[in-house]
């Protein structure tokens, strides 16, 4: 009977069964098992209509171990954890436990391990360890798994473990006035010809033997061709601009760090500004506006004049030269350069393009490099050089200078007597005052400016006035073709600069005093006074005749016994006047003669009195009107010979 007629029966053992005609070949699959192998009893039966056909069999079915899905390679760094993947999967089950082991020891902290971390653990039970290793290379990881029937499946993987490259770090470092600091790029600027330290100390090799920068090899550029090895370097910048300084590391093995650079922006050195403002002399006087200087010209010889503060001292009209050599560009390469002449062939030009002047009197500003100036009004000047350099667009320094010109002295008022006598000898004095004086400002000049200092004191300049009269202007009293070089000059320490007068005709006198200070600068009054005739003198009893006396008698009548009393009176006081001086009043007459505001005395015989000298000098602060107005409350004194 063919088998497509037949009918089988499957019985599986597990309870379960096939029966279909024709059904000669079937496929079952066992539910998993518990154990590695599970037996079941399979029955097949064949009925043909009439008889049935019957055999059994035993069949064992086993477990399905867990087989492996991952068999890569893994690569990771020293001291770089690796999370371990899915390495096997079980079909019909699960995998309940995970044997791992690390042969050469791990660290299964996790993250990223350094040196102070320790590397012995060579075996695991988690299912996913993160394993890092402290030295590179192939590292190899067993891994044993058991699935839940107790089947269990190995497999080994291979670690590439790299050399962690080493790290590149640098810092810097500035050395100001003996102090150290570290200094940021990213924040300020770099000067020229500043020594700036880079230390590479903080750069590292994690996975070398000691963890640290031991061991490794500095690759310093700054990017001038300028290359240094050592880990702690100086370095100078002598050029203003852009730089570039990097740093890699190579360590044991050769490995090269990534590069760490910095961008330094290194600032122009400003213009440096050195000017002497100098007097000029020629045949021994000084330079003023008028002096010729024709091209070419140096004066003779060279001062300066300067007050205790160091400020320059002169007089209006008197010519300054104000020498800006010295003046230079900041940068090192114009050392010692200082033509101030732009020329592709002067190799000494100092580097400045632009020189601007201002002399702080409102006249037009100066491009001269060094410009002669002299000042028409005394007061003080500031003085403003301003300089650019060739740098990009130019980088300027400015300077000031304080110039004081000199006040000349103040001729308050000249003190005339009112009333000058012909041919008596008077006094005449004058109120000056001067700023120096008044001030207590005392000047110096320096002789010899090239020595390098402009402020020694080779000399002080008398800050006494020099005072001269002269008194008449239209006079030539020395004959010598001048008339306003006869001059008198007072005393030295005379009162208000006090001279005696005397003039031997009457009538109008236009006299002058003039007043120079130490600079030369000069003030001149003057004034106009009058000389009065000598009076007539009073009648004396010697002049009167007999007839005379006899009219006088008669018309005395009664009176005339007081009269005659008077005349006793008078005869004897005259006497007195005449007779020789004692002893005592030529002691008293000496003793005038010594008091110190009474400078002349005249003595015709008799007492000394108030009226035998020649009375002192109107007080200087009463003007003549006042003098004369009784309200000032000023006693003219009394004017009479005997």
């Amino acid at each position: 009977m063919p088998l497509n007629n037949l009918d089988f029966q499957w019985e599986w053992g597990d309870g379960t069964l096939d029966f279909e005609t024709g059904k000669y070949l079937a496929q079952h699959k066992w539910d998993p098992i518990d154990k590695e192998v599970e037996d079941y009893n399979l029955t097949l039966s064949v009925f043909d209509g009439l008889n049935t056909g019957v055999i059994s069999i035993t069949v064992f079915v086993n477990n399905r171990v867990p087989y492996q899905i991952f068999s890569d390679n893994l690569t990771t760094y020293t001291y770089t954890s690796v999370p371990m993947p899915d390495v096997f999967t079980d079909d019909d089950g699960t995998i309940v436990s995970y044997e791992w082991s690390f042969p050469e020891g791990v660290n299964l902290n996790g993250g990223i391990a350094d040196q102070d971390d320790d590397f012995l653990q060579t075996s695991s039970t988690n299912n996913y360890p993160n394993p890092s290793w402290d030295l590179p290379g192939i590292k190899t990881v067993l891994l044993t798994v058991t699935d839940d029937d107790g089947s269990q499946s190995t497999a080994q993987l291979f670690v590439n473990v790299l050399n962690q490259v080493p790290v590149a770090d640098f810092i810097v470092r500035v050395t100001d006035n003996g102090e150290t600091s570290a200094i940021d790029f990213r924040a300020e600027d770099g000067f020229v010809d500043v020594p700036y330290t880079f230390d590479g100390i903080s750069s590292y090799d994690i996975d070398s033997t000691t963890g640290d920068s031991t061991g490794l090899v500095y690759n310093w550029s700054f990017g001038d061709e300028e290359f240094r090895e050592n880990a702690i370097t100086t370095y100078t910048f002598t050029e203003p601009g852009i730089h570039e300084v990097s740093l890699f590391v190579t360590d044991e093995i050769g490995a090269d760090s990534t590069i760490k650079k910095i961008i330094v922006r290194v600032q122009n050195p400003l213009p440096i500004i050195s000017v002497k403002i100098l007097d000029g002399w020629v045949d021994g006087q000084q330079m003023d506006k008028n002096t010729p200087r024709p091209e070419g010209f140096l004066p003779d010889t060279w001062t300066h004049t300067f007050d205790e503060e160091e400020n320059t001292y002169t007089a209006p009209d008197l010519m300054l030269f104000f020498d800006s050599e010295g003046t230079r560009d900041g940068d090192r390469r114009y050392e010692g350069k200082y033509s101030p002449v732009n020329d592709e062939n002067n190799d000494q030009w100092n580097g400045i393009v632009e020189y601007t002047w201002d002399f702080g009197d409102a006249t037009p500003l100066s491009k001269q490099a060094s410009p002669w100036h002299h000042y028409d009004t005394p007061g003080t000047y500031t003085v403003t050089l301003t300089v650019r350099d060739s740098y990009g667009t130019g980088d300027v320094s400015k300077q000031t200078f304080t110039i004081i010109v000199d006040e000349p002295p103040q001729i308050i008022r000249i003190e005339i007597p009112d009333d000058i006598i012909v041919e008596e000898s008077t006094y005449l004095s004058a109120n000056i005052t001067d700023f120096e004086i008044t001030n207590n400002i005392q000047l110096y000049r320096d002789l010899n400016i090239e020595d390098g200092s402009l402020f020694d004191r080779d000399i002080s300049l008398d800050p006494d006035l020099l005072v001269r009269w002269d008194l008449d202007i239209k006079k030539d009293s020395n004959k010598n073709g001048v008339l306003d070089d006869d001059y008198i000059i007072p005393q030295t320490n005379a009162i208000n600069y006090r001279i005696p007068g005397l003039w031997n005709e009457s009538g109008s006198y236009t006299i002058i005093v003039e007043a120079c200070d130490s600079l030369g600068v000069c003030a001149s009054m003057e004034e106009t006074l009058q000389v009065s005739p000598k009076p007539d003198p009073e009648p004396s009893l010697s002049d009167f005749e007999l007839k005379d006396w006899t009219s006088w008698v008669k018309d005395a009548g009664s009176d005339l016994a007081t009269y005659i009393a008077l005349i006793s009176v008078a005869l004897i006081l005259g006497w007195l006047v005449l007779r020789e001086s004692s002893d005592l009043e030529d002691e008293a007459k000496q003793a005038a003669e010594t008091y110190t505001d009474v400078e002349h005395v005249e003595v015709q015989g008799g007492l000394l009195g108030m009226d035998q000298h020649t009375p002192p000098p109107a007080p200087g602060i009463l003007s003549k009107e006042e003098r004369r107005s009784e309200d000032s409350g000023y006693v003219r004194p009394l004017r009479r010979r005997i």
